[in-house]
């Protein structure tokens, strides 16, 4: 390129130089220099095609990222503490037990394979020495018995074994009091643990509480050992594992991990907040590489001097910055207690840094530029005058005129195309969504169907009775309630318990038959005392009245509560009366609804229901998912009931996540279907919504949607965008289509033009060259009237005068057929043509033509003449002669144009050819009995003038000179020759020194010896 521009710019110092006139040099310049343009041209057309492309894959994968990015800050979000780190680790613990137990031929003793879970399962940074895990199995009596192990703590086992093995079966025993072992459980971990807390609401959650007067905390969890023998473990951490544990650098390895993208954490301690000996930034050595720590936290200290919105400029919190080149930039806080906040960054694929010419585009740029360089720009540099065919300015006028117009449109069609499709994607998206929020805010129709239920029992008047006439204790329902149970069984809401809080009384719990009352304490806890308030408000009752009916545990939360009850809370309450209200645990969902009774002008009974909902809430999504299924599958070619979202909704069971629905059974045996099961999974964990895009180009979205309404349940969908890049491929398909059918068109009216134009005038150009070599039987046909066909009327016209010439060519000396435009320009004009060359005259004649003529019929005598002129033609001609005249008998010829020496030689070849065709001539004629002949030659060498002279009517064109006389003259001494007849002068001697001459006797002549 340099020596290209170097030698342009010699060229164009040389034409200022030469040329001074402006227009002409902006002539030069552009006829030299209009390629380069056309090719800088051309080639931002393909880098815009290149950046398009790139931009949208750009788009494309940084949304992958953004929701990688984000999943991951809410993974260390949920899992940032040091409670729900070991409540997951427990989880896995006790999987990892079974599993190992449930294998074919296990014989591993059992506390061996619970010491080893412990240590695999449980991080090393989250236990030390003071951390203690009792291990249980349950006999065939339900009773608990100990485990012994490498691990297991031994001292109070007994005891820790029967407590727990009863917690571990409190769901399947019909116990009628928990007195015995609520008092047990406190006197181990103090007043707030509870046996019923333990046993029906903290499976597998962290409890803080007291163990031998030391702050601690307690998680249990079981295991199943085979189909008829379980077991369980404790663990009890003190509170110093939490403290000596580094929750945010766990969570931040395994949760960090787990995306699909190569992302690096970092902690930045949050603006205007800095801990005392605690560092400004922070990067796990083992996920996050030297390099890219120091360059980030560079950055960062530099922020740290700037005001405080600086931070906020560079990059704003839940976006994804641009102002870090050549890296994704993502940040967010973690928890109001950790004052750090997370960077999620991540370098940008190579491939979507810069924007390159494909491999097509600079071969085809190389090409263009070796053009314009090698046939315009080159010849041009080095002065050489020449044009550009036609064809090529054709071509280059069609492909800026159709191709590059077309290439733009195309270039445009499918930007808007894509854009429509991603609009569509993200509208499909969007639809998806508000369809799930629809549903989860139309699920207050259970809790309306459960509230007029409970209204309507509520009312009955025999229910009141038969409640304040209930016996103390008792637990049995009655015949009004239990046609409450029936009717609520029968609507598909079915109670679980009735609570009725009799002032004064006691606290009636009553469930179904055959059914424990696992929920009778935990739901007496949760609202005795808000009752109790409003009784003793509403009454102004003493406090202390209420104390008949309260147990020592509950005096200590109603003395901490009674001085709330002047507050505006008890009247509230009690205006929330007659509405159902939502609760959930961690496994649970339930509804409960309650009523205060009175009797006179006093409160002296609150009736509660309460029904867990989660078989309910999963009715009504099966439901409403079976409707969304119809509305889900399109019409496509190749299935016609092709779904495009398959619709599928988990709810909790236990401690783990069930999947209820499934729109394809098929979806969830495959690796998709897992991962599926596992993003809605992960958003119940943490309550967060999941949009994920994944399969080639982002073609497949996994939507996990945690209902509010409905806790407990995640609503999913995996959406096909088939349709959606099918309808964007036919687009594409369609405009392809059009952009054809117009390049055809152009094509064709290019052709069209090509066969109009061009063709006659490539026509026209090859009948030139034709006729420039001598073809003059060339002719030009077009029937058409137009410029072309008067063109090739001209043109054939000037073929028949060619013809003319050239026929008149045959009476013209033919020394002088190089010249006839000479002579033409002469003719007419005083001046004369005349020019001086050297060569050799070579002069024949046939001996007594005169008397040849006199005694033979004329006929005869023209057609030997007309032979022999012919064989002596040829002779000449065949050695490079030229003939000047036939003079009668005679031929003159000439032999010009090279040195002296070669003309002779031509000269004598034809002398001897001549002699030699008249030999075979004269033998033909001897055998046919014509008469014979004889002939001489003459020849001789010097300077000669070509000439024309006459009159004004009428010219003569000859060779004149000393030559051409003693030619004749030694022509005429050839009838004393002895042998060859040919006779010449003394310089042919000189020069043709090779040959042998005989000089005539009385002559200064010499004959050839042949």
């Amino acid at each position: 390129m340099q020596t290209t521009f170097y030698f342009a710019q010699n060229r164009l110092k040389f034409m200022i130089m030469k040329r001074t006139d402006v227009f002409s040099f902006a002539r030069e310049f552009w006829s030299c220099f209009w390629p380069l343009i056309l090719l800088l041209m051309t080639i931002p057309v393909w880098w815009l095609q290149r950046w398009q492309e790139v931009s949208h894959q750009k788009a494309i994968k940084e949304a992958f990222w953004k929701q990688d990015a984000l999943v991951a800050i809410e993974r260390l979000r949920g899992g940032a503490t040091f409670e729900s780190q070991i409540e997951e680790t427990v989880q896995k613990m006790s999987k990892l037990i079974s599993s190992t137990l449930d294998k074919p031929g296990c014989r591993a003793d059992v506390g061996e394979i619970i010491s080893q879970a412990f240590i695999k399962s449980i991080p090393k940074s989250h236990r030390s020495s003071l951390t203690k895990i009792f291990a249980f199995s349950i006999d065939e009596n339900g009773k608990g018995v100990p485990i012994k192990g490498q691990l297991l703590e031994r001292s109070k086992s007994v005891m820790m074994a029967s407590l727990f093995g009863e917690v571990a079966t409190a769901e399947k025993k019909h116990l009628s009091s928990y007195d015995t072992f609520n008092k047990r459980c406190q006197g181990i971990f103090g007043e707030l643990v509870s046996f019923e807390y333990l046993a029906f609401q903290q499976k597998g959650k962290m409890i803080p509480c007291f163990y031998n007067e030391e702050r601690v905390y307690i998680i249990w969890s079981d295991f199943q050992k085979s189909e008829n023998q379980s077991g369980g473990f404790l663990l009890i951490f003190s509170a110093g594992d939490k403290k000596n544990s580094n929750p945010l650098l766990y969570g931040i390895k395994n949760y960090i991990k787990k995306s699909h993208h190569e992302i690096y954490p970092l902690l930045v301690s949050l603006e205007g907040y800095r801990e005392k000996g605690k560092p400004l930034f922070w990067a796990p050595k083992s996920i996050v590489p030297n390099s890219i720590a120091s360059k980030f936290f560079r950055i960062i200290a530099e922020l740290e001097k700037k005001p405080f919105s600086d931070r906020e400029m560079l990059c704003t919190p839940g976006q994804v910055s641009e102002e870090f080149p050549g890296w994704w930039v993502t940040r967010n806080v973690i928890a109001a207690e950790i004052h750090y906040e997370l960077w999620i960054v991540s370098k940008i694929p190579e491939d979507l840094k810069f924007v390159f010419p494909g491999v097509v585009e600079i071969v085809l740029s190389c090409i263009i530029f070796t053009c314009w360089f090698l046939f315009i720009a080159l010849p041009r540099i080095k002065g050489i005058e020449g044009s550009v065919p036609m064809k090529i300015w054709f071509g280059i006028y069609f492909f800026l005129v159709g191709a590059l117009p077309l290439y733009f449109l195309s270039l445009f069609s499918t930007t808007i195309i894509k854009m429509t499709a991603d609009r569509s994607v993200n509208e499909v998206i969007q639809n998806t969504l508000e369809r799930f929020e629809k549903i989860d805010m139309e699920s207050n129709v259970v809790s309306a169907s459960v509230n007029n239920l409970c209204r309507k029992a509520i009312f009955s008047s025999q229910l009141c009775k038969e409640f304040r006439d209930y016996p103390l204790g008792e637990t049995k329902p009655g015949p009004e309630l239990s046609k409450v149970f029936s009717f609520f069984e029968r609507a598909g809401y079915p109670l679980k318990h009735v609570l009725a809080y009799r002032f004064g009384k006691d606290i009636l719990s009553i469930t179904p038959k055959g059914k424990p009352g696992k929920f009778e304490r935990v739901a007496s806890e949760m609202n005795f005392l808000l009752v109790s308030g409003v009784k003793a408000f509403f009454d102004s009752v003493a406090p202390d009245d209420l104390f008949k009916v309260i147990e020592m545990k509950y005096k200590l939360y109603f003395k901490v509560f009674s001085s709330s009850f002047i507050s505006n809370v008890f009247p509230d309450y009690f205006d929330l009366r007659h509405r159902v209200h939502l609760h959930r645990t961690r496994e649970l969902s339930w509804i409960q609804f309650y009523d205060f009774i009175g009797s006179g002008k006093k409160i002296d009974m609150c009736i509660l229901f309460r029904t867990i909902v989660n078989d309910a809430f999963k009715k009504y999504l099966s439901e409403r998912f079976a409707d969304l299924d119809k509305d889900s599958r399109v019409k496509l070619r190749d299935d016609p009931e092709y779904p495009t979202i398959n619709y599928s909704f988990c709810g909790r069971v236990g401690t783990s996540m069930e999947v209820f629905y499934k729109s394809s059974v098929n979806l969830f045996r495959s690796t998709e279907g897992k991962r599926f099961v596992s993003e809605m999974v992960d958003a119940g964990k943490f309550d967060s919504r999941r949009v994920v895009l994944y399969g080639k180009g982002g073609r497949k979205v996994f939507i996990a949607y945690p209902s509010k309404k409905m806790p407990g349940f995640v609503l999913g969908a995996q959406i096909f965008l088939a349709p959606v890049f099918l309808d964007q491929t036919e687009k594409e398909i369609f405009i392809a289509f059009l952009l054809i059918i117009v390049g055809i068109m152009i094509v064709f009216f290019a052709f069209t033009l090509v066969s109009h134009l061009l063709n006659p005038i490539g026509k026209i150009n090859f009948a030139l060259s034709s006729v420039s070599q001598g073809d003059l039987s060339t002719r030009l046909i077009f029937e058409r009237d137009d410029e072309i066909g008067e063109a090739a009327k001209a043109f054939n016209s000037m073929i028949e005068g060619l013809v003319k010439r050239k026929e008149l060519g045959r009476f013209v000396s033919q020394t002088l057929e190089g010249n006839l435009d000479e002579i033409g320009r002469s003719e007419g004009s005083e001046k004369r043509f005349l020019r001086e060359e050297s060569g050799v005259i070579l002069v024949s004649d046939i001996r007594n033509f005169t008397t040849l003529s006199e005694n033979y019929p004329p006929d005869v005598v023209v057609k030997m003449l007309n032979e022999h002129l012919e064989s002596m033609t040829q002779a000449i001609k065949m050695n490079g002669g030229k003939i000047d005249q036939f003079i009668g008998d005679a031929v003159v010829a000439v032999f010009s144009g090279e040195s002296l020496s070669s003309e002779v030689q031509k000269s004598i070849s034809s002398a001897i050819k001549m002699m030699e065709k008249h030999s075979e001539i004269q033998m033909i004629r001897r055998q046919s009995n014509e008469f014979e002949y004889a002939m001489g030659i003459g020849i001789d060498a010097g300077k000669f003038f070509l000439t024309s002279f006459g009159s004004q009517t009428r010219m003569e064109h000859n060779v004149i000179g000393d030559p051409r006389i003693q030619s004749e003259k030694l022509e005429a001494f050839s009838k004393e020759g002895r042998g060859s007849k040919i006779i010449v002068s003394e310089i042919i001697t000189k020069v043709a020194s090779d040959r042998t001459f005989e000089k005539l006797p009385k002559h200064d002549a010499w004959e050839l010896v042949i």
